[in-house]
């Protein structure tokens, strides 16, 4: 919900002044995300994305989508004059164990560069400490991709994210 109403706002930004709002549908014609432009810019919004495209990075080998609301998933575009910024995300389930997950993960993200590897909710926080989560990230800071790994039931839980920013020049 927090999420669709932070999405509506930031798209109603761009549709003010008459501007334009494409609903996208995939190929069952159910709704998957919009277009929107505007005099501040253009704005793409889509679920459940392709994970190896827009992320970069390959899925653990039998991981399934997260089976929460199935609102894990999001490609999110944003073009104006000033700056852009392209966030993709994805969350799955998968039946192997958290230190499986971290050794494929430290492997795909060694192809961007040194991998940090942080336990807790942020390489940012070091005073957080959520022993069983441990997030890697690798690239630089225009282009970062991240993958946060927690057990789950028998098995493990893990997103990924990417995000890309750059100035309007």
């Amino acid at each position: 919900m927090r999420r669709a109403s932070v999405a509506g706002l930031l798209a109603l930004t761009f549709i003010v002044d008459g501007c334009g709002l494409d609903v996208t549908r995939n190929e069952n014609g159910a709704r998957n995300g919009f277009n929107a432009t505007g005099p501040a810019g253009v704005m793409s919004v889509r679920v459940e994305p392709e994970v190896a495209k827009d992320i970069g990075l390959q899925v653990y080998p039998g991981a399934v989508p997260a089976h929460d609301d199935g609102k894990n998933n999001a490609d999110v575009k944003m073009y104006t004059r000033w700056f852009a910024l392209k966030v993709a995300a994805a969350k799955f389930d998968a039946d192997a164990a958290p230190a499986d997950i971290l050794t494929f993960y430290r492997r795909e993200l060694s192809q961007y560069g040194p991998v940090a590897e942080c336990p807790g909710q942020s390489c940012r926080d070091s005073s957080s400490s959520i022993a069983s989560e441990t997030q890697l990230s690798a690239g630089s800071k225009e282009r970062r991709r991240i993958v946060v790994i927690k057990p789950r039931g028998t098995g493990s839980e893990f997103s990924m994210v990417y995000t890309q920013t750059w100035d309007g020049q």
